[in-house]
């Protein structure tokens, strides 16, 4: 039998999903289907039966810059999980994201996923990976690495179904970075505190530069003061000669 292609759409914006704990679809109607896919505070997960989006297509094509302009388009593609099923079974579950950073991607192109889904970062695959998982299975760069571990530290410590962390995944592929392990064998709280440290001090720089603009704006006020007097001095002086 040939293999499905399907769409998982996000329905509601408050919708909180796990890793799937079900891999049968239960195909109602020829175009669409309703299926219980893990845990949702709502309502069950709508399946699109048209195949993946333009923007899944793209990513896992590699075509970068296609997928930017598409993000850019229509980013709301970016939360809908593409489903591969074969006999009614699940056998793939995964965000674009997820796809992604299978294919060594581009630094722009997960700031942009992340800012289209903030809580991409934390969802999981069908394997229970997440994207960080993902991109250290794939050889993702030091820097795609360092975004998703600043976007999500806790996913340092996340363990897929095999009971493996990132740092685990790593470590079992070929031509470890050292800078890589470093990177992810610091703990969470570390990489909390940073993000912490960078909001204080962009929070204290804006404060600032506040304060500068301020004061520039007082002296300019008062320059135009004095300069002011010195003109209206001038034509008293003209006048008494």
């Amino acid at each position: 039998m040939q293999e499905k292609k399907i769409m998982l759409l996000h329905t509601r914006e408050s919708e909180k999903w796990q890793s799937p704990s079900s891999k049968r679809a239960n195909k109602s109607t020829q175009n669409k289907s309703v299926v219980k896919i893990g845990h949702c505070t709502e309502s069950t997960a709508v399946i699109s039966w048209d195949g993946p989006t333009e923007l899944y297509t793209f990513i896992e094509n590699g075509q970068w810059d296609a997928s930017m302009a598409r993000l850019q388009k229509a980013p709301l593609e970016a939360r809908q999980y593409m489903v591969r099923t074969f006999n009614d079974e699940i056998t793939m579950f995964r965000l674009p994201i997820h796809e992604a950073c299978n294919h060594n991607p581009s630094v722009d192109i997960i700031v942009a996923l992340t800012e289209a889904y903030r809580d991409g970062v934390e969802k999981e695959d069908l394997n229970g990976r997440l994207p960080l998982h993902r991109a250290c299975i794939s050889g993702a760069s030091l820097d795609v690495v360092l975004n998703l571990v600043h976007a999500y530290p806790e996913g340092l410590n996340a363990k897929d179904k095999w009971g493996k962390t990132p740092r685990d995944c790593l470590k079992d592929g070929q031509n470890v970075d050292s800078d890589l392990v470093a990177v992810l064998e610091r703990t969470p709280t570390y990489y909390a505190a940073r993000i912490a440290e960078d909001k204080l001090m962009s929070t204290l720089n804006k404060e600032f530069m506040s304060k500068i603009d301020s004061i520039t704006e007082k002296v300019k006020n008062e320059k135009n003061t004095t300069d002011l007097i010195i003109s209206s001095l001038s034509k008293m002086k003209s006048h008494l000669n």
